[in-house]
C-alpha cells in the first residue's frame, strides 16, 4: 500500500519568467519524499515558485522536512517558495514543526 502511495504524487506546472506554479496531486508523506524532489528544477526555476497544495495533502514530519529541504535549496540561490492550496491538518502539521 505505502509503495503504491509513494508513486501517486504528480506534479505539474504553469508559469513564466517571472513566477512557476507547481500543482501537486496526491499524499506527500515519508514514502513519496523522493517523488517529491524529483519534481523539482530550482536552478531553473524563476524567482517566485509556488506549491499548490489544493490536490494534496501533508501527511507526516518527513513531508514537512522535504517541504523545508525545497524551501532552502530555493533560499540558497534566492528564490522564493510560496505554499498555497493547504487543508487545515496540513497547516497543522506545518506548523507544529
Amino acid at each position: 500500500f505505502a509503495y503504491k502511495q509513494s508513486t501517486s504524487l504528480t506534479g505539474t506546472f504553469t508559469g513564466d519568467a517571472k513566477q512557476k506554479t507547481y500543482k501537486l496531486t496526491g499524499p506527500l508523506f515519508f514514502g513519496s519524499t523522493s517523488q517529491f524532489d524529483g519534481i523539482f528544477s530550482p536552478k531553473s526555476d524563476p524567482t517566485t515558485v509556488i506549491l499548490d497544495f489544493t490536490d494534496s495533502r501533508i501527511m507526516d514530519h518527513s513531508a514537512v522536512d522535504a517541504i523545508h529541504n525545497l524551501s532552502d535549496k530555493y533560499s540558497e540561490i534566492g528564490k522564493t517558495v510560496l505554499l498555497q492550496g493547504l487543508c487545515s491538518d496540513s497547516t497543522s502539521l506545518l506548523l507544529r514543526f
